[in-house]
Parts: C-alpha cells; sequence; structure tokens
C-alpha cells in the first residue's frame, strides 16, 4: 500500500489513469443537500487563508492488467462520492467558462483535462467511469462539452447524476467562478494507491465502515462477495445475479435490503439472526460455499421469493391476494416463514390452495392476538421456528394444528377468548384498525371497496361536551355509555366525510347529503340507513354483527381431537419444557399472575427478545442472555447476566452480589420480588441488564 498527499486537481490531471468504480459499488447518491455543503465548504476554503485543504481520502486498486503498462486502470475502492461530485462541479465550471471567458480563471479546454485522456479513444477517453446505472449521464454530460451537437437524455439516464450537474450549473455565476476554481485548487487528498495481489481491499473497506461511514450490512455483504474476484467473473455475477437483485429493491429504502438478507440467512441457518450481526454472520455462512456463484444464485432465487412476499409481485392472483392481506397487518416477522414455503411452492411440494391457506390462518393468528392484548415480542422467534414444526406430507392441517396446540405467550386465542375481548377493545387506537375495517368492508365481495382515502367516524362523538340531542338518544346514563362504548367497533365506521359530520346528531349523519350514512356507498353503514337514533342498544346491536362475522374473516382452525392428539404426540416427542410445566407456575400457582406480568413486561422492551423456558427456570435472551426468573413458591428470584454488579443502578439497594454464587459464570446481580407492586422496580433493574448486553 502506497499512501500521499496530493492536491486533487493534480491527481484528476494526470493523462495517464481511468479512475473506475466498480460494479459492487453502490450508484452515486448524493443529494441536493450533500452537493450544496461542498459547494459552500469550497466558497469557504477559497475566501480563507489556508493554502490546502483535505477533505479525506481516495483510495484504489491497480488492476492487475495495467500494472506494467503506462496507463493506469484505478479500480475505487473508496472516494466514488466525493470524485463523482467534484467532476460534475468542474463539468459545470467547464461549461459556464465556454461562453464566459474569464482571464483570472483556467480555460474551458483546460478544465476539460481533469475529465478526458486526450490520447485514447473509446471508454479510456473518459477518466471517470461510473457504475452502469450512473456511467451513461455521466458520458453524455463530458460529451456535450466537448462537441457541438448536443446528446439528449434519455428515460435509463441517471436523474441523481443529471440533476446534481444542473445543480452546480445554477449556483456558477460571475461573482463565484474565480473563488469556486480558487478552492479547487486548494482541496488535497490522501491518495491511497493498493496493490493487486498484496492488498486486501474488502479489509480496507471494513475498516471504512468501522470508523463511521454509512455502509448498509448489504453494501458490505455485495463488497464481500464480488471485490475479491476477477474483473471478468464480477462482471458476470453482478450482471447475471446481483444487478438484477439490487433492481428488486430499488425503490424500496437500504433496510429492506438489510432485512431480506436476514430473513435468507434465518432460513439457511434456522437461528435468530440480530441486525447489528447480518454481515458477520452472512460472512461465516458463505464459508460453506466452495464457489461464489451457487451462492450468488440462490441469493437470488430467494430474492425473488421476498419481492413476491413484500412487494406484490406474485403473478397468481389468489396467492398474490393472500400475501397483500397479510402485508396489510404491517407485520414482517412472518417473512422467514413465507421465504421457506416459497421454496416448497417454487418446487411444486407445496401446493397453492395449501400456501393460501396457510397465509390466511397466519392472518388469523396474528389478529387474534392483537386483539387479545398478548404481546408480539415472541413473534419473531415463533415464525423462525414454525416451519420445522410442519407435517411435509400435509402443510396445512399440520399448520393449523401446530397454532391451536401453542399454549401461554405463543397461543392462538379461541373464539370465546377471541369473541369478548373484541367485543370490549378500544379499536379506534390500534394501529391496524384501517387492516381490520378494510377486512369487515370487503370480505369475500367481488366488488371491493380500496379504503385507503377514508378515515374512521365515531357515529357517537368524541367530543364530551354532547349536544341536547345526543344526551336524549343516549338517555340519562350518556356519560358512562360515552365512556364505554366511545372506541369499540359497535361505534365506528368509515366515511370521507369526517369534519362534515363531525358532532351532528344522528339523524342528520344519517341523512346528510352528500356525505352523510344513508348517501354511503359503504356495505358496513347499511345498517344505519333506517335507525331513528343511536343509543346503547343499537350499539351493542352492531358490536354482535362485527364480532360474529370476525369469526369468519379470521377463523380458528377446526380439528377434531384425535387429529390434534396426533400432532400433539408428535411434539412431544422430544423435551420442549412450557412455562406451565414448572410447579411454581402452573396454573394455580400463587406466582403465576406476578410471572406472567414480569413476563409480559420483559417481552415488551423489543423485538428481538427470545423467551425460553427450562426444567427449573425461564431464561430472557436478546442478543445473549441478560435475564433469569427462578419460581418459588411465594416469590420469584431474578438473576441478571453480563451488567457488572456495580454498575447497576439500584437506588433502594434492593440486589445482591452474584457473582461468586456460581451458577453461572455471567450471573452478576440478583433480586428477590413477590408482588404486583414490584414489577416497576424489578423493570428498571432488568431493563439495564438488555440495554448493557446490546450496547454497542
Amino acid at each position: 500500500m502506497d499512501a500521499s498527499t496530493k492536491n486533487l486537481l493534480d491527481f484528476l490531471g494526470n493523462n495517464q489513469q481511468q479512475l473506475t468504480i466498480p460494479l459492487y459499488q453502490r450508484k452515486y447518491s448524493w443529494t441536493e443537500r450533500e452537493c450544496n455543503q461542498l459547494f459552500e465548504d469550497i466558497l469557504k476554503v477559497a475566501k480563507s487563508e489556508e493554502k490546502n485543504h483535505f477533505i479525506g481520502s481516495i483510495v484504489y486498486m491497480k488492476q492487475k492488467a495495467h500494472m506494467a503498462g503506462s496507463f493506469n486502470d484505478l479500480m475505487v475502492i473508496d472516494g466514488q462520492q466525493r470524485i463523482t461530485t467534484i467532476s460534475l462541479l468542474i463539468s459545470a465550471l467547464s461549461d459556464y467558462l465556454f461562453s464566459n471567458l474569464n482571464e483570472n480563471v483556467i480555460s474551458h479546454n483546460d478544465l476539460i483535462n481533469f475529465l478526458i485522456n486526450d490520447d485514447e479513444s473509446g471508454e479510456l477517453r473518459y477518466k471517470l467511469i461510473l457504475t452502469e446505472d450512473d456511467k451513461n449521464a455521466f458520458i453524455k454530460i463530458v460529451d456535450n462539452l466537448t462537441t457541438e451537437e448536443k446528446i439528449p437524455y434519455d428515460d435509463y439516464d441517471s436523474i441523481r447524476v443529471i440533476e446534481n450537474y444542473d445543480f452546480f450549473k445554477k449556483k456558477i455565476n460571475e461573482e463565484n467562478v474565480e473563488l469556486i476554481y480558487s478552492g479547487l485548487s486548494k482541496l488535497q487528498i490522501i491518495d491511497v494507491g493498493l496493490e493487486y495481489g498484496k492488498d486486501n481491499p474488502q479489509l480496507i473497506f471494513e475498516s471504512l465502515n468501522s470508523t463511521g461511514l454509512e455502509l448498509s450490512q448489504s453494501d458490505l455483504i455485495r463488497n464481500y462477495i464480488l471485490m475479491g474476484l476477477e474483473p471478468e467473473e464480477q462482471e458476470k455475477l453482478y450482471t447475471i445475479y446481483w444487478h438484477k437483485i439490487e433492481k428488486l429493491f430499488e425503490e424500496a429504502d437500504s433496510w429492506v435490503f438489510d432485512r431480506f438478507i436476514r430473513d435468507y440467512l434465518i432460513v439457511k441457518t434456522d437461528k435468530q439472526i440480530y441486525k447489528k450481526n447480518i454481515y458477520i454472520d452472512f460472512k461465516k455462512f458463505s464459508k460453506g460455499f466452495d464457489q461464489v456463484e451457487p451462492l450468488v444464485r440462490d441469493i437470488f432465487k430467494f430474492s425473488s421469493y421476498f419481492s413476491c412476499i413484500a412487494f406484490g409481485k406474485e403473478k397468481k392472483p389468489k396467492l398474490r391476494e393472500a400475501l397483500d392481506s397479510l402485508n396489510s397487518m404491517g407485520y414482517d416477522v412472518t417473512y422467514p416463514f413465507l421465504l421457506h414455503l416459497y421454496k416448497d411452492f417454487d418446487v411444486g411440494s407445496l401446493s397453492e390452495e395449501e400456501f393460501v391457506e396457510i397465509i390466511r390462518y397466519t392472518e388469523s393468528y396474528l389478529l387474534r392476538r392483537l386483539i387479545c392484548g398478548i404481546p408480539p415480542a415472541s413473534h419473531n422467534q415463533t415464525f423462525a421456528k414454525m416451519y420445522n414444526e410442519l407435517d411435509k406430507e400435509n402443510y396445512s392441517e399440520s399448520y393449523q394444528a401446530v397454532l391451536v396446540l401453542k399454549e401461554n405467550y405463543r397461543r392462538m386465542p379461541n373464539d370465546k377468548e377471541f369473541l369478548r375481548n373484541f367485543a370490549e377493545r378500544d379499536i379506534y387506537s390500534l394501529k391496524n384498525k384501517m387492516y381490520i375495517f378494510d377486512k369487515f368492508e370487503n370480505w369475500s365481495s367481488k366488488e371491493p371497496h380500496p379504503i385507503d382515502s377514508y378515515s374512521i367516524e365515531h357515529i357517537m362523538p368524541k367530543n364530551p361536551n354532547l349536544s341536547d340531542k345526543w344526551k336524549e338518544d343516549l338517555g340519562n346514563n350518556y356519560k358512562e355509555i360515552q365512556k364505554t362504548y366511545l372506541h369499540i367497533i359497535g361505534n365506528l365506521t368509515l366515511t370521507g366525510y369526517n369534519p362534515e359530520l363531525s358532532d351532528k346528531s344522528f339523524i342528520e349523519k344519517r341523512d346528510m347529503v352528500p356525505g352523510g350514512f344513508k348517501d354511503s356507498p359503504f356495505r358496513i353503514n347499511r345498517s344505519l340507513h333506517n335507525l331513528e337514533k343511536w343509543d346503547e342498544e343499537e350499539i351493542k346491536k352492531r358490536r354482535d354483527w362485527f364480532v360474529n362475522r370476525a369469526l369468519k374473516i379470521w377463523e380458528y382452525p377446526q380439528l377434531s381431537d384425535e387429529v390434534l392428539e396426533r400432532y400433539n404426540s408428535h411434539q412431544h416427542s422430544e423435551v420442549d419444557y412450557g412455562i406451565g410445566d414448572q410447579p411454581n407456575l402452573n396454573e394455580n400457582s400463587p406466582m403465576r399472575p406476578l410471572f406472567d406480568k414480569l413476563s409480559d413486561n420483559i417481552l415488551s422492551l423489543g423485538n428481538d427478545i427470545n423467551i425460553q423456558p427450562m426444567n427449573k427456570y425461564v431464561k430472557f435472551i436478546s442478543s445473549s442472555l441478560f435475564v433469569a426468573i427462578y419460581p418459588y413458591k411465594r416469590f420469584l428470584k431474578i438473576w441478571l447476566f453480563k451488567i457488572p454488579f456495580d454498575e447497576v443502578i439500584d437506588s433502594e439497594n434492593r440486589c445482591t452480589n452474584a457473582e461468586d454464587d456460581g451458577y453461572w459464570s455471567s450471573t452478576t446481580t440478583e433480586l428477590i420480588i413477590n408482588s404486583l407492586n414490584d414489577i416497576e422496580y424489578a423493570m428498571n433493574i432488568i431493563k439495564q441488564s438488555y440495554n448493557y448486553v446490546n450496547k454497542g
């Protein structure tokens, strides 16, 4: 590795080199915000007394084919965003000086020399070659500076490159042109050249990431896969596979690509993968492949499955409809499970009918748990392991049995529990309320009404200052009725006229044209057409209609006792402890309510937490084990892990040092609680342990 300080313009002016952004690098991504900051910095540098201004390093590797020749092909490892942006600024400055000569500034033709190699032809003529998505736009910009006939842009040219070039053209004027060139002339870089076959570019790339550059996990993975290959192999794998993968995700945020890689690893390793460890775990997994191409091909295959699940790319209408409905709930914890199923569906071992049925029961499982207030923190672990619990000879039946047989915090609420909770639940406060109303309005209909542009209307108004007419309709007990029924399903409906309906009386809301309930196109408003008043009795009737319809929409599996017993026997052929298996945590134990409340609070700390019942205790695991609960007849013993005892903030001195007790080498702290009043204090202690194991 050679490193030296160099003037940026001198570096760009070398006529014996070409800077190439390799295929695996992410495309040019600076926005007007970053361009403006660079522009202002250059003007500031020009006005300052400093002779040189450092703007970072340019790290590159000389390509094997050119090391012995006079022309150097430099593959850029780091610095492409700065180099590209400054080249766009130089292009804009050259364009300005072509029509506005200025003796105090370098000429238009001399500026062109920072962009092209005069003695070369074809692509070698250009001193900077960007990645495929950006290359053509930049070449057109440079060519238009040197030819009379201007080359138009087309729909395939990079919008970001063109917009930033136009931004700089607008910023350059007679007053600042000399300052711009003066500032550019002062810019300094660290010129870092790597030697092919000796220096490892991937290690350089990883070290850059560790110093705070915003490189996503998928950026690191793409570079890890492709960077070490010969250029021909890079281009082959990028063109056939990786570029197509990126196209699938180009309209999504970068974290979605990271999420896909995480789910892919969960499928392949049957292990929980944590966000911050995606790249590390991927490197471990990839070592199982002797060659790169089978790995990239497999990722490509699963990325197509993911796009069908997450982006609505499935071609079969019934399956796409089922996936869209599941996605509208807002859960993505099911994706590893669905990826497993897509693989089987792709090879023909899982039918479309069974696949759709499994998705429908997944919706029911999630919605019933939501309505019944069961914390969702266990979903990650549940769905990561779900596929292995299925009988591959009978996918749907075994899946239904698995759901029915789950217990405690992973249970699927039965009809009785579901109906009771749906009747009483505050539906209006749920983030999934529009999903729920969409299902009520459109379930089983061949003429669905899209509801995205509508809002939820309270038939009985939210305003506590009810009008005299509302008080009359509701009766003397109107305050209690409003408090009890305001946000439940029976008092809610859909409308596009929420502000107009406001606090009007029921008859006014019913008869208003346009927008009244009689005028509404929604099916769920038909029962309101002929009512003369809205009171407790009518709210209950409408509530009961909804909750009974809910039983049909979000079905509970109907399996015979014989079928359940068959799957239950299979499940218990291996030791699998449950909460209720422990004598001091059975349903009649006085400590069970305390444990359940504490467990729910712990699981609510984060979606990454898994609960693992053991023979005599219960473990809670995040990135590692952070707390365990030992149940006794009259109290719960809580053990913390990893966080040193002397770092635990224990304001009431209720904790004891457990570092030398010998239970585990990582046990540090012990706390005993025996009533619900202790929950808040215990959670303050437990949260410290959770934060400690997840720090950094």
